[in-house]
């Protein structure tokens, strides 16, 4: 089968291209694979972060990759449609994550249902956005109806999918978010604190990059609460703030001098994730509203237990006491007292980890979803 891709690849950062690749090179072991990038995903001025760009690893595919797409420039769009129309795909998988890209993305659905056969397959990692555009519910809509198929990762957003007036549940394809494909034994636990700077000694870590929904402030107003009872523990936060970090530094200001905390306001290359998550003993996820979350699923293929706030889109993504804990949304107090619980009771995570995780595979994905796709 020839299958297309429309979406951020390399060398674009972050975890939707490093998810568009993980599931190309799983297709690519029995399709043939092209994958149509983008060249500029926002203007400048617009993009929240220093960079967009990742070359700190130069890597080689089997797949070609073209960079076509500049969604804010509309005279790519047309350009786009006709190079996927020239490669003939039988399938094109389209991610869709962010609003931004709704109009480049529903002119090119539409270019090619009028001028070709391709089967358009809409892979939603959100449907409920923490931004909010004019006209985003109908643009939405629009795109969905304009796909044969719909993807999701997760019950949360394939509830949000039914929810769409006079939506055709034959369309829809709930899979799950596999695991990130990582070597878990290029580095022991020492060495990775020891490239990093830091002490070994218990790690928390928040990772990621951050904006308000995030919950970070939440995070920061445990720490104090935790080191009152655990002098020896570290927090590490490595990520960069997307907007302001007035929030933060006022609550960071506040700490004491025995507070043993570490804050990499940057983006961390795909060179250095490996040490992050390798070095902590527990990732906290304490976001205030979520869909799902790669970073999860990111501590999960490190065999990592996480403690998560108690929302729909997180909650169902652990075993409770097993993969990991959840607390109050938005409480700092009980968010400090599960950290407590989590490093006074001991209990073992890592083999409930190691035997969830065999649900989670690429492999189990890409079936499910070739099954379902045609």
């Amino acid at each position: 089968m020839k299958i297309a891709f429309l979406g951020p690849a390399y060398p674009f950062r972050g975890g939707i291209a490093q998810f568009l690749h993980n599931m190309a090179d799983h297709l690519a072991k029995n399709n043939e694979i092209e994958v149509f990038n983008f060249k500029n995903q926002y203007p400048k001025f617009f993009f929240p972060g220093k960079n967009q760009f990742d070359f700190t690893e130069p890597k080689q595919f089997k797949y070609k990759i073209h960079r076509v797409l500049t969604p804010y420039n509309p005279f790519t769009w047309k350009q786009t449609a006709e190079k996927i129309i020239n490669y003939n795909p039988d399938i094109i998988i389209i991610k869709f994550w962010i609003p931004f890209f709704s109009l480049a993305y529903l002119y090119i659905m539409k270019y090619l249902r009028l001028n070709s056969e391709i089967r358009i397959c809409l892979l939603c990692h959100n449907l409920e956005f923490h931004e909010k555009w004019f006209m985003l519910t109908k643009l939405t809509k629009y795109l969905i109806d304009n796909s044969h198929k719909v993807i999701v990762l997760s019950q949360t957003v394939a509830y949000s999918t039914k929810n769409f007036k006079n939506f055709n549940q034959d369309k829809l394809i709930e899979l799950f978010h596999p695991l990130y494909e990582i070597d878990t034994n290029t580095l022991d636990k020492q060495k990775a604190l020891q490239d990093l700077n830091l002490k070994d000694i218990p790690t928390v870590l928040f990772f990621g990059y951050i904006k308000h929904y995030k919950g970070l402030d939440v995070f920061l107003q445990a720490i104090p609460k935790v080191s009152k009872k655990i002098k020896d523990i570290q927090f590490v936060v490595a990520g960069e703030i997307y907007g302001k970090d007035t929030q933060y530094q006022k609550i960071i200001k506040d700490f004491t001098q025995d507070i043993n905390f570490v804050f990499n306001n940057k983006y961390i290359p795909s060179s250095d994730v490996d040490k992050y998550f390798v070095g902590a003993d527990l990732v906290v996820i304490p976001y205030r509203t979520a869909t799902q979350s790669g970073i999860v699923q990111l501590a999960y293929s490190y065999n990592k237990p996480v403690i998560v706030s108690n929302i729909n889109g997180l909650k169902d993504m652990i075993i409770e006491g097993k993969t990991g804990l959840s607390f109050e949304n938005e409480n700092s107090d009980d968010l400090a007292k599960i950290i407590l619980d989590f490093f006074n009771k001991k209990q073992n995570f890592v083999s409930y980890i190691k035997d969830n995780n065999k649900k989670y595979s690429w492999q189990a994905f890409t079936e499910k979803l070739i099954e379902n796709i045609l």
